[in-house]
């Protein structure tokens, strides 16, 4: 058993997610998985970016693609003129000033990069079309996320969306519009970052679909009855292949682990 991670760590977007003090804990459920691989003795390749090729190499029963997602960007004027949360958490974008920062997903990602923003001494507003911030965090861990960016003196901007951004000078003047008067309203600021969710990274996926035995698709009923999930589709199929987690679709943590739980119970 063997898994090929394209970057120099494990950990995925939980490298990211970690990055503010409030939600640095959350590492600790990519620490455990590493110890537990490590003390299986899984061979583990860092470094090591995946052709079909590479996985024919291999000659592997199943193949289980976590390739993960890339930050999706909206359709809309100014599109170029964004910076992403993963831009910010990752260190590309080392932003300074005002920054609204827009958030379509309302999970930690935006609160995540927001209070970083704040703690690194920048304005920040933080926006976005629901009737709360961080709302799908769930109760306990929204409290204490809102607790801490309150704390950061940060505002806090519902039932806005945003429409578009333009160039003004040096800064960037951001139209937002309420979701529920259509009112517009316009805010400059020096930065404008947004999470939209993630776009899956699934070319390996689908370059490996017609070689395997399932044709990359999954019995749900049999996954959700706890039974093996693979239907033999085609007989020359080399091995069986699934995906999990954003590869899929941009969802949360649960979702990736829960994907790969069912998918592999009988691997």
């Amino acid at each position: 058993m063997g898994i090929f991670e394209a970057s120099d760590r494990l950990g995925g977007q939980l490298n990211l997610a970690s990055k503010s003090v409030t939600r640095k804990q959350v590492w600790g459920i990519a620490d455990w998985l590493i110890n537990e691989v490590v003390h299986l003795g899984v061979d583990v390749r860092l470094n090591s970016y995946v052709e079909a090729e590479d996985v024919f190499a291999e000659k592997p029963d199943a193949v289980i693609v976590a390739t993960g997602g890339w930050p999706e960007m909206p359709d809309m004027k100014g599109k170029d003129l964004l910076t992403t949360s993963w831009e910010v958490l990752g260190g590309e974008a080392r932003l300074t000033g005002e920054v609204l920062v827009f958030d379509e997903v309302v999970d930690h990602p935006a609160a995540v990069c927001a209070e970083q923003l704040a703690t690194s001494g920048c304005s920040v507003t933080l926006v976005t079309p629901d009737r709360a911030v961080a709302h799908d965090l769930g109760p306990t861990n929204s409290s204490v996320v809102l607790k801490a960016l309150a704390e950061q003196k940060l505002k806090l901007e519902c039932f806005h969306e945003l429409i578009s951004v333009e160039p003004k000078g040096n800064r960037k003047v951001a139209t937002l519009r309420h979701v529920l008067t259509d009112e517009r309203t316009e805010s400059v600021v020096d930065h404008v970052v947004i999470e939209n969710g993630t776009r899956p990274m699934d070319d390996i996926y689908l370059a490996l679909k017609e070689y395997s035995r399932n044709q990359g698709q999954l019995d749900h009923e049999a996954m959700i009855a706890g039974q093996n999930p693979f239907v033999e589709k085609n007989k020359s199929g080399q091995f069986n292949l699934a995906r999990v987690g954003d590869a899929i679709s941009s969802r949360n943590i649960h979702a990736a682990i829960y994907d790969a739980l069912r998918a592999c119970k009988d691997i």
